[in-house]
């Protein structure tokens, strides 16, 4: 199943959105994870708790993918001061991005942000 099959049922209330019970880490404030309509969890995919868009979450990725999301403040409906900053300092957004992601995600491949 596609991230964009889990979005469209997350929307229309057949999929719902729980709190994450072995928090280990501050991601799971902003991200729930997803369970179907049997409440059968959905492992390999987090949601964002306010906008509702689905993320690739397993233990290969774990929670860097929900780090990025959070750093540079793709959902408008979650507070980033960080990049706010960047951007009311008239910075350029994909410059920013891109800047982020080499500083805090170096193993990540480099060309493809964008």
């Amino acid at each position: 199943m596609s991230k964009e099959d889990i979005e469209s049922k997350i929307i229309d209330g057949t999929y719902d959105l729980v709190p994450e019970e072995k928090r280990h880490s501050k991601v799971w404030d902003t991200f729930s994870r997803i369970v179907d309509e049997n409440q059968k969890l959905i492992t390999d995919f987090a949601a964002c708790s306010k906008c509702k868009k689905v993320y690739v979450c397993n233990h290969g990725s774990g929670t860097s993918n929900l780090v990025y999301f959070l750093l540079i403040g793709i959902c408008h409906l979650v507070s980033n001061p960080v990049y706010s900053l960047f951007v009311l300092a008239g910075a350029d957004v994909t410059a920013v991005s891109k800047w982020i992601r080499f500083r805090f995600f170096p193993y990540w491949t480099r060309g493809s942000v964008g």
